[in-house]
């Protein structure tokens, strides 16, 4: 049997999943839901965009493959930006490396990633509190992982 208290936690949790599904009901997981689902224009649009950073920043050049080599593939992330009422401001599309498939030694030396850590965060925001100094601003900076160079 089930009582008013279960019936509630049944409905208030079907309606939790259902609004987590219907957000992320527009983000695409491969290419191809992408190419064909309903919003395919806008996708492609931030693909465009995506392609057109890359190509500015002279991201790659386009090389013979050495014999001894594989090839590292790259897959696409879409990723749907919304503003503070929910409404969608924008469609991302990232092009990322799928650097799993690389072996240490023989297709890089060394592996660092420039992510702030979460201390340091909070050490920042509690210092700016303290001193009464200006807020930390976020903001997001198009493209900004190719600005990087790389010796090899």
């Amino acid at each position: 049997m089930i009582t008013r208290l279960d019936h509630l936690k049944l409905t208030h949790m079907t309606l939790y999943e259902l609004a987590l599904m219907a957000a992320d009901f527009h983000e695409p997981n491969t290419y191809q839901q992408a190419k064909i689902g309903p919003d395919a224009s806008k996708w492609d649009q931030a693909r465009q965009a995506e392609l057109k950073i890359l190509a500015d920043q002279n991201v790659w050049d386009v090389v013979p493959t050495p014999a001894n080599r594989d090839i590292i593939g790259s897959k696409w992330v879409y990723k749907i930006k919304r503003d503070t009422a929910g409404k969608i401001s924008c469609y991302k599309a990232r092009l990322v490396v799928q650097g799993f498939s690389q072996q240490p030694g023989t297709d890089f030396d060394k592996v660092f990633s420039p992510v702030v850590s979460y201390n340091s965060l909070c050490l920042l925001i509690a210092t700016s509190t303290s001193y009464s100094w200006p807020k930390p601003d976020q903001l997001d900076i198009k493209g900004a992982f190719p600005y990087g160079y790389l010796n090899e």
